[in-house]
């Protein structure tokens, strides 16, 4: 189209010179129908069609308008990406809240289990009157501890209770391997220094009347001067009686580097 009127034009501007030269034609109406038109055309012809330059600007237009949708379709995408990235995080992290809650929760119920298994055991036991038996078995035998006090996933470790206003030991207990044990050629400390609540000793035709009895023994715990896990107790509380179950551990131990004992 752009061609056409520019052949139109350029034809149309040729005569008119033509007829301006020619004397005949000079003065004939026919110049100013030819000038009327050639000028009409240029006009149109300049009208409808875009230079260069705009031509380019309307280029560059086009592709800067390209240019931000396919900006604005990729922001889009990306928040859209990341919503369902928030959503997903915010639901793992959802999950991760329920399962340590019920976690929480079967803990409390486990101990508020042994808790009250262990309250009855020490009203049966509080409840006996001695019969010259140095042992007694407490709940048949059954241990309570709880499902998470007798994992072994942290490996072996102790705790001491701390001492009451008395200055009396408290509690001890332990999940005892070979890491708790002396080490080989280890020898034992003097404990002499410790003096838990009740200590007057007494000698006795036998030796003395007392002993600072370990509530874990050194061969199982390699605890020396611990004041949280001495107490005050008989020699024959302390060997054979204790001594006997003692020992039955440390030969259970120290057949493997993975047999635990929960103490």
């Amino acid at each position: 189209m752009d061609t056409f009127f520019a052949i139109i034009w350029l034809g149309a501007l040729i005569y008119f010179i033509f007829c301006l030269f020619n004397k005949k034609r000079r003065k004939e109406k026919t110049k100013w129908m030819i000038l009327g038109a050639s000028i009409l055309a240029f006009v149109i012809f300049g009208v409808l069609t875009p230079t260069g330059s705009e031509k380019t600007a309307s280029g560059e237009k086009t592709e800067q308008v390209s240019s931000q949708e396919h900006r604005a379709t990729q922001v889009k995408k990306g928040k859209t990406s990341s919503s369902r990235r928030n959503k997903s995080t915010k639901k793992e992290y959802s999950n991760k809240q329920e399962s340590i809650r019920k976690a929480q929760l079967a803990k409390k119920k486990d101990q508020s289990r042994v808790q009250q298994q262990n309250r009855a055991s020490n009203k049966e036991l509080a409840a006996l009157e001695f019969k010259g038996t140095q042992t007694i078995n407490v709940n048949n035998g059954v241990p309570t501890f709880s499902e998470t006090g007798m994992s072994t996933k942290n490996g072996s470790w102790e705790k001491y209770g701390e001492l009451d206003s008395l200055n009396r030991a408290t509690f001890a207990e332990a999940m005892l391997s070979q890491a708790t044990m002396p080490k080989p050629g280890e020898k034992r400390e003097s404990i002499s220094d410790v003096t838990p609540t009740g200590w007057k000793n007494k000698r006795i035709s036998s030796g003395y009347l007392y002993n600072r009895s370990h509530l874990i023994g050194w061969a199982l715990s390699a605890e020396n001067d611990n004041w949280r896990n001495l107490i005050t107790g008989t020699r024959q509380l302390n060997s054979p009686e204790m001594l006997r179950f003692e020992m039955d551990t440390k030969a259970y131990l120290e057949q493997s580097s993975t047999n635990y004992v929960r103490y």
